[in-house]
């Protein structure tokens, strides 16, 4: 068993906080050799304001 993790994943909406946490995840996996994987996390989007491809745009 591996002492530090061996991947790492980071997900983020783009506030303040998720940057700090962003900023320490590199450093970490930097450090450590693990890979970062990274997931952003948007505002929700009503599908009435979505176009799809059936709707003209």
């Amino acid at each position: 068993m591996a002492l530090f993790p061996t991947r790492i994943l980071l997900a983020t909406d783009g506030s303040p906080d998720a940057a700090l946490a962003a900023r320490s995840a590199v450093e970490l996996s930097g450090n450590t050799g693990s890979e970062l994987h990274v997931v952003h996390v948007g505002e929700f989007l009503p599908t009435y304001f979505a176009l799809t491809e059936a709707e003209p745009a």
